[in-house]
């Protein structure tokens, strides 16, 4: 008996000492730990940062899609102004999600290292004395809320200093409302990261993070490549032959006389015509590309662009611009009167004016404040249902007879006229705003609109108002009435 256990005893104590990793591990658990955590903690934050952003990007891609149903497949965008000609653009939902993968290239390496700068040191100094793991959850999160704050009250003070805080009221409001909006849901992420981290200190749980966030890294840095992007789709609903039918509209338009050329892009085409063709060539080109527009179900937008005239100012802009645009289809104006459209086109083309016409009225830029007063009137005859004018960060004025009477009008242009360096605004209302005039002009400015002759003339009956904003030796100065 003796001698079997002098046997086997031997035998228990001589098992092979680990190597390798273990090794390490069993000569520094403290920093494998660390270590660990630090990795589980970066694993939970690819994969919390991750659902966030997936979500706001089926968010989105679910509106955009949305837009794109309620008009026929395309997303149709324009406006007034001259920066914004309406066009048609195409959406592609696989690259949208594709382009995700990219986004989040850059966002998980700043939210990692936020959580292993901040929010893992102050877990690991609190798990010396805190034995609760959701203590130790919540006391990692002071470090992020210390920042946010500190972040909050430094914008607030940058925007005192800048007077941009009239909209909340002082430094303390604009600093809660930042942490607030801000804050608050960074917070809530950093709190899942947490939570998910010390789930993921169970074994099996460890795996399941492990491996989770090995895959989004690898789809992180494909997209971040661009291996496998997706061919470019235009996302409108599937027709038969659209490509011979856009093919058809292009030959067909592209053959009339006086056209420069047809520029497709997706559902929208742009006709442009020569700046020398004759009025009787440009009609054509718009009566034709209309009714080749309704015929095929493809084409959704047509605008007709004037070539800029040479030495004009629509010339020498970057890029250079059209001398007008009218938009086609679809159009704002009974297509009937479409050659009195082009007509009133091609007549205040010779007054150096750029002209957009893609809404009810037109949108007219004139060049400079000095020729401002002869233009408006020349085209108040050319387009007698109003129009809208503006010359570039100085004037814009929506005009229409049914609010504006042609003495108010008149007024508006001599106060213009006599301090061209303001800058003046008439909204649709109607009402004039007058901003960086020195205290005598604001005074000169008020004479002219206060002239009792402007008394009843306002074609509603409403008066129409005006307010002037100067400053001077006494502060801030605000001048309001009505004219007349």
């Amino acid at each position: 008996m003796e001698e079997t256990l002098a046997t086997v005893a031997p035998s228990a104590s001589t098992a092979p000492p680990a190597r390798g990793p273990r090794r390490l591990i069993a000569r520094h658990p403290r920093v494998s730990g660390y270590l660990l955590r630090s990795l589980l903690l970066v694993a939970s934050t690819i994969i919390i940062v991750t659902v966030v952003v997936v979500a706001m990007t089926a968010w989105g891609i679910s509106n955009s899609v949305r837009r794109y149903d309620e008009t026929d497949g395309y997303l149709t965008t324009g406006g007034q102004g001259e920066a914004t000609w309406s066009s048609v653009a195409g959406y592609s939902v696989a690259g949208n999600w594709y382009a995700m993968l990219g986004s989040l290239g850059a966002f998980l390496p700043v939210a990692a290292a936020i959580m292993l700068l901040l929010v893992q040191p102050a877990m690991e100094v609190s798990r010396r004395w805190v034995s609760s793991a959701g203590l130790r959850a919540l006391l990692g999160l002071v470090p992020i809320a210390v920042v946010g704050v500190g972040v909050s009250v430094l914008v607030s003070i940058g925007l005192s200093s800048g007077g941009a805080l009239s909209f909340f009221g002082s430094a303390a409001a604009t600093s809660a409302w930042i942490s607030v909006v801000y804050g608050v849901p960074i917070l809530l992420v950093a709190a899942f990261v947490i939570g998910l981290a010390t789930l993921a200190e169970h074994r099996v749980m460890q795996i399941v993070v492990l491996v989770v966030a090995a895959v989004v890294t690898v789809a992180v840095v494909i997209g971040s490549i661009g291996v496998f992007r997706p061919a470019s789709e235009d996302t409108a609903v599937d027709r038969d032959g659209p490509a011979t039918a856009v093919a058809e509209f292009e030959r067909e338009i592209s053959g009339l006389a006086g056209v420069v050329s047809v520029d497709v892009l997706g559902a929208g085409a742009t006709v442009v015509v020569a700046a020398e063709a004759d009025a009787a060539s440009v009609i054509a080109a718009a009566e034709a590309a209309r009714d080749a527009a309704d015929a095929d179900s493809e084409i959704v937008l047509v605008v007709l662009e004037r070539q800029a005239l040479p030495g004009s100012a629509a010339s020498r802009t970057v890029p250079a611009t059209g001398q007008w645009r009218v938009q086609l289809v679809p159009s704002e104006f009974p297509s009937d009167t479409l050659p009195t459209q082009i007509q009133r086109a091609l007549a205040a083309e010779a007054l150096g004016v750029t002209v957009v016409h893609t809404g009810v009225r037109p949108a007219i830029t004139v060049p400079s404040i000095a020729a401002l007063p002869d233009a408006v009137h020349a085209l108040e005859e050319i387009y007698p249902d109003g129009a809208y004018y503006s010359v570039a960060d100085r004037f814009s004025m929506a005009l229409s007879p049914s609010t504006l009477s042609r003495p108010m009008v008149d007024a508006v242009l001599a106060a213009v006229a006599a301090n061209p360096d303001a800058e003046y605004e008439v909204t649709e209302q109607p009402k004039l705003s007058v901003d960086h005039v020195t205290p005598e002009a604001a005074a000169a400015i008020e004479a002219i609109l206060q002239d009792p002759a402007l008394a009843g003339t306002s074609p509603s009956g409403v008066p129409v108002e005006y307010q002037i904003r100067t400053s001077g030796p006494d502060g801030d100065i605000v001048l309001e009435g009505v004219f007349g």
